[in-house]
């Protein structure tokens, strides 16, 4: 398993959400199993999560 290179492919995913100003966010469903398991090669698709509706709605208004 390799960590680092992991950390690499989903940081241009945090940053965007760190810049919307959502306090807080978690990455679930199988985008870091599928990582591991294709050596790598996954389509950039993250099912990503927030505590509430406010704070989805700024990571939202951010991105469009």
């Amino acid at each position: 398993m390799n960590i680092p290179k992991l950390k690499e492919h989903m940081q241009p995913f945090f940053d965007l959400i760190k810049e919307s100003e959502a306090s807080y966010f978690w990455i679930a469903s199988g985008a870091i199993r599928d990582y591991f398991t294709t050596g790598g090669i996954t389509p950039k698709d993250l099912d990503i999560f927030f505590p509430n509706t406010e704070e989805r709605d700024k990571a939202i208004n951010y991105l469009k």
